[in-house]
């Protein structure tokens, strides 16, 4: 799911990396839209990316929660030109503790990194902010096309490593209990005979 206040280049992230598109052209989404795309980790495990993009007007919070309460990932966005946009980074940190039911991937992604001297952020402010709360952190240009792809990467690799890793271990609960049952069956054996 992609959140953060209105303008600061959602869709216009999501649709660099789903189409490679850009379009200068500013509309608010309707509450949520959707794309899904297929992306390769580890050269070996493709991934279906299904991505939220939620508009990030107040008026739309109530809808947007719907979306993004079972997030297993999480892409927070801020301006790096309006000062503003980073300031509201608590508020949607908090919304996000109390409204996701599972522990999301949350990258921290600063946009507009095209926009040199308009800049209102520095990179230092957003690695702090980023290392308060323990996210990854990226800056991007959804206009140029820098480092949206790798968002997206580090995303599909952290949840698909999530994946595997929650497979391993309820296959070592499930080995471990067969154990168990074993060891418990073998020794009443041997104490009946």
């Amino acid at each position: 799911v992609l959140l953060g206040n209105v303008a600061v280049g959602k869709t216009s992230i999501l649709n660099r990396y789903v189409d490679n598109k850009y379009s200068k052209d500013y509309h608010c989404n309707v509450g949520v839209e959707f794309k899904v795309k297929s992306v390769s980790v580890n050269q070996s495990t493709i991934a279906d990316l299904k991505i939220w993009d939620t508009c990030g007007d107040e008026k739309y919070r109530a809808i947007t929660k719907q979306y993004y309460r079972d997030a297993q990932g999480i892409i927070l966005v801020y301006d790096l030109t309006q000062r503003e946009t980073y300031e509201k980074l608590n508020d949607w940190l908090k919304m996000i503790k109390e409204t996701v039911t599972e522990n999301p991937v949350i990258i921290l992604v600063g946009n507009k990194l095209d926009t040199g001297d308009q800049r209102k952020v520095t990179t230092a402010e957003g690695q702090i902010m980023a290392n308060r709360y323990e996210l990854e952190y990226l800056e991007v240009s959804a206009k140029t096309g820098s480092n949206v792809f790798l968002i997206f990467e580090k995303l599909a690799s952290e949840l698909v490593t999530r994946e595997l890793q929650k497979d391993k271990d309820e296959m070592d609960n499930h080995l471990r209990s067969k154990l168990v049952n074993m060891d418990v069956g073998e020794g009443t054996k041997k104490g009946c005979c």
